[in-house]
């Protein structure tokens, strides 16, 4: 496992780092941004590839894909290769999802907290009733501010670790037989 161990850190800290910049006002979490998700996500597969193929082979590699149905015939011929297009479609669908449930993710608190902070321009919009109004919305919405920021640095370090043990789980499914 120490070989892998250089990636999948690096790609922890990076997505960590990222999500903590998103908490300081003015910078952005690159992580909010689907393209270097993306990038993250195809890090992931080609890591899986070069690994799965360093330790088994190509062909070894896609051989793991296919199962023994252990029936005979063209059935179990017809059987192992629908089984294994799944298998290969699962792959990318698997390294997709990396991307997607990231970026979502920490998109997600962000919106959040834009609606929020849209109560208090919604109340301030109005007639001179309605200061009380605006002040009450304000107040709640800085309390739900603090709150949603704190589950947002909860969910920096998450993702980041979410994302570092899917990879992990990934590549040992590359290099291991199954």
């Amino acid at each position: 496992a120490d070989q892998y161990l250089p990636f999948v850190w690096s790609c922890f800290f990076y997505i960590l780092i990222c999500n903590l910049l998103g908490a300081i006002p003015f910078l952005g979490s690159a992580t909010g941004n689907l393209n270097v998700t993306g990038v993250l996500a195809i890090s992931a597969f080609v890591a899986t590839l070069f690994f799965g193929f360093r330790a088994m082979g190509p062909r070894g590699f896609f051989g793991n894909m296919m199962p023994n149905t252990g029936l005979p015939g063209a059935f179990g011929a017809v059987l192992t290769l629908g089984i294994f297009g799944i298998e290969i479609f699962g792959f990318f669908i698997k390294h997709s999802v990396l991307a997607v449930r990231l970026f979502a993710n920490i998109m997600g608190g962000h919106t959040v907290i834009a609606v929020i902070l849209g109560f208090i321009a919604q109340a301030a919009q109005g007639s001179d009733k309605v200061t009380a109004i605006w002040g009450l919305v304000t107040f709640g919405s800085i309390i739900g501010q603090v709150f949603i920021g704190c589950l947002e640095l909860f969910v920096a370090f998450l993702q980041a670790y979410v994302f570092a043990f899917l990879a992990t789980i990934f590549i040992a499914g590359a290099v291991h037989k199954h």
